[in-house]
């Protein structure tokens, strides 16, 4: 079985002019996600972390989830997906507990945090820090028993657990779906709740089929209206 870098690496040679994202901010085609997210790879590796590393994200539904996502995968890191929704303090626990060493996230939530981490403001630091890095696929070998994610449960009964999930379980899910669903190319997701959910494994099966994911930060009908316009 293949890992999610194989399979997103695949897409974004085969579909390079297919739109891969798209937000309130614009869109992303196959082709710019392939060099933002190796770019984005290597300023992880040579910000000093290595295979197997945490990277935690904090941010509300924005293109640039699948820019990490890619990238993670390409470096064989770990992500740590966090509800934006949460407080503070259960972000903080999440974070310390999984023992991220970089938070890439909004700068309001990224404030709120008492962890003493690196933290990437997506929408000030983020783009100097992809500036100047290659742009070609990382030489890291990363298989299909590697962790890929740890997807953390809500803590109702408790303290939040995260749950490990492998590229082969992400892999194997993505297949699923693909075939149950019947996922082309030519469709379009649109993603309404936060990534740290459900929604966020939706994303796998569209990524490597060249279709394209349309992420909005709340549900309405004008987003939704503007959703189903810029699909077409």
């Amino acid at each position: 079985m293949e890992t999610i870098g194989a399979l997103a690496k695949k897409a974004m040679l085969q579909h390079v002019d297919n739109v891969a994202a798209r937000d309130e901010g614009g869109t992303l085609t196959y082709g710019q996600l392939k060099k933002r997210a190796c770019q984005l790879a290597h300023a992880l590796m040579q910000s000093g972390l290595n295979k197997g590393d945490r990277v935690a994200t904090l941010m509300s539904n924005r293109k640039e989830h699948i820019e990490i996502d890619a990238a993670i995968a390409f470096a064989g890191l770990v992500k740590v997906p966090v509800n934006y929704r949460l407080h503070p303090k259960e972000a903080t626990y999440i974070i310390e507990h999984a023992g991220v060493g970089v938070v890439i996230g909004e700068g309001q939530l990224l404030a709120g945090l008492s962890a003493n981490v690196e933290r990437i403001d997506v929408e000030a630091a983020y783009e100097p820090f992809l500036q100047m890095q290659s742009d070609d696929f990382p030489d890291v070998a990363v298989g299909e028993d590697d962790l890929f994610a740890i997807m953390y449960t809500s803590g109702t009964t408790g303290k939040p657990k995260g749950a490990m999930l492998t590229h082969r379980n992400m892999v194997a899910g993505a297949l699923s779906l693909i075939q149950a669903c019947e996922i082309t190319y030519g469709d379009t997701i649109g993603h309404v709740a936060p990534l740290t959910h459900g929604t966020n494994f939706w994303r796998k099966p569209h990524g490597s089929t060249g279709s394209s994911k349309s992420f909005l930060k709340s549900l309405s009908r004008a987003a939704l209206s503007m959703n189903w316009k810029n699909s077409k």
